[in-house]
């Protein structure tokens, strides 16, 4: 038996966290800076919770309180993912 452990990211604030009965679908076409934000993220030691502020933030752009009134994210973790977006340009032909 192999254990497989997968890490899923959000692309959508507003949406409410899945429940035990949802099922996945991988997407067809990839949120290229998304990707982006993940790979630097977890290549810098950021949180999860950094780096899922960090699309937030990217996707549909959220301010601190925000974030902070429905997800419980530290205060180091929303630096963090604002010193990410900010040292991160967007590759070409992305945003």
């Amino acid at each position: 038996v192999k254990l497989v452990l997968l890490e899923a990211y959000c692309l959508d604030f507003e949406l409410e966290n899945p429940a035990v009965e949802h099922r996945f679908q991988a997407v067809a076409a990839p949120a290229v800076r998304a990707a982006q934000l993940i790979y630097e993220g977890k290549r810098n030691g950021l949180s999860t919770g950094a780096i899922q502020t960090a699309i937030w933030v990217q996707e549909d752009s959220l301010e601190r309180q925000e974030i902070q009134a429905k997800f419980d994210a530290t205060d180091e973790e929303v630096d963090d993912a604002f010193e990410l977006l900010k040292r991160t340009p967007p590759p070409n032909g992305s945003q």
